[in-house]
């Protein structure tokens, strides 16, 4: 493999980690306004049905939260490169992105590529964690939602 086809096959990399993580998000999405629904509906915790399927409800939206919040990660690199959209915009102006990207020898960038393809997988895996939770639970929530429907 040469250097460019390296180089091409991280960027694709990038491209679909990120498409990981957004995918992530969007699904989160859906359960956060599944689970608004299940709350709005079930009105107050007032018999075991309807506190467990809002205690389900609530434990889903807590974990979709952590699907979509933005966070520091405490593992980011310290180095600052330029792929990382931070450290490019620190860099105050697409001239000076363009003069400090051109400077960086190849194989600082792929390191830097690299780093953010390895980044954005263990995202993606934190993010998609707390979405397999988030199902789960939601999952639970649903036919004690229904029963709550039904008992009305």
């Amino acid at each position: 493999m040469t250097h460019d086809d390296a180089a091409r096959l991280a960027i694709e990399a990038l491209h679909f980690n990120n498409s990981l993580v957004q995918f992530a998000d969007q699904k989160a999405a859906t359960l956060i306004v599944i689970n608004s629904i299940f709350i709005a509906s079930a009105g107050g915790p007032g018999d075991p049905l309807r506190a467990a399927c809002l205690a389900f409800a609530v434990g889903s939206l807590l974990c979709c939260l952590a699907v979509v919040r933005a966070r520091r990660d405490p593992a980011a690199p310290e180095s600052r490169d330029v792929v990382f959209f931070g450290d490019i915009l620190g860099l105050k102006s697409g001239h000076g992105y363009l003069v400090t990207l051109l400077a960086q020898k190849p194989d600082v960038v792929a390191a830097g590529v690299a780093a953010r393809v390895f980044r954005t997988c263990t995202i993606a895996r934190r993010k998609f964690h707390a979405y397999g939770w988030a199902l789960k639970l939601s999952l639970a929530a649903t036919p004690l939602w229904i029963a709550t429907m039904v008992i009305r």
